[in-house]
């Protein structure tokens, strides 16, 4: 009882301590934000508070590796941000992949403090160094911790793709691919993906991406949004013979559609 009435007046607490601490600061003239507007202090102090959340359920709860590195990022992407919108310390929204470090860092200090797994939940781990064509049959046994891959000589070949990665890079040119008849399916997910692709007018696809912290640039219209999902349908898509279709789904991921 007495942990449960303290824990959520305590994200209250930080969530109007700290923005309040912040425009009192700006009363006092500690900073100015000249023509900017203090609204946009609210999404990062927002993400500060779901990164103090998310740690103090790694900390009290089943420790998973997700929830210390999804606490320390959005800890640390709110807090990056507000400095930058303060001018104290140059970084933006769009600065997100510099973060990929604190990967690094969840994983030693889940290392340190997860609890002693049981013996019975002991498994093998499988190390996959080569790309190799995916079905739903063995995708469980596919999850990679980093992974970069490029799809840009002429005529290579589009086949089904299921990548659980997390910190994913992948490049797609589709304008030089060799495409099957039929629908051909391609689902990337993970934690931290930087997906950019390249079509040309020939090319039918259909896109969806899902994110947590998501930085889209498609067709030279960008969009930054929190919990988003947007998706990018080519003209006659339905009616084409030859179709691509991708799901993407990162907890942060920065994506690229543009034509060659």
């Amino acid at each position: 009882m007495g942990g449960i009435f303290m824990k959520r007046p305590f994200l209250t607490v930080l969530f109007f301590v700290g923005l309040g601490a912040i425009l009192l600061g700006m009363n006092l003239g500690f900073f100015d934000l000249g023509e900017t507007s203090w609204t946009k202090l609210i999404i990062p102090a927002l993400l500060i508070v779901m990164g103090a959340s998310s740690l103090d359920s790694y900390t009290k709860k089943d420790r998973e590796g997700i929830a210390l590195l999804w606490g320390l990022f959005t800890f640390t992407f709110g807090s990056l941000v507000i400095l930058g919108v303060l001018d104290l310390f140059e970084f933006t929204y769009g600065d997100w992949l510099k973060l990929w470090p604190i990967l690094l860092v969840a994983i030693g200090l889940h290392q340190l403090f997860k609890k002693p797994e049981k013996k019975k939940n002991k498994g093998k781990t499988i190390i996959y160094t080569n790309w190799d064509k995916d079905d739903e049959s063995n995708v469980k046994k596919k999850r990679r911790p980093v992974e970069s891959l490029q799809f840009k000589e002429q005529g290579w070949e589009v086949v089904p793709m299921n990548r659980v990665v997390n910190i994913g890079s992948f490049f797609f040119d589709f304008s030089k691919a060799n495409i099957p008849l039929g629908e051909t399916p391609i689902k990337l997910s993970g934690n931290v993906g930087d997906v950019k692709i390249l079509v040309d007018e020939d090319v039918a696809i259909k896109v969806t991406f899902k994110s947590n912290v998501l930085s889209t640039d498609i067709l030279d219209k960008k969009e930054n949004g929190l919990r988003s999902e947007v998706e990018y349908e080519t003209p006659g898509y339905e009616e084409a013979e030859r179709r691509v279709k991708l799901f993407v789904d990162y907890h942060v991921l920065d994506a690229k559609i543009k034509r060659v």
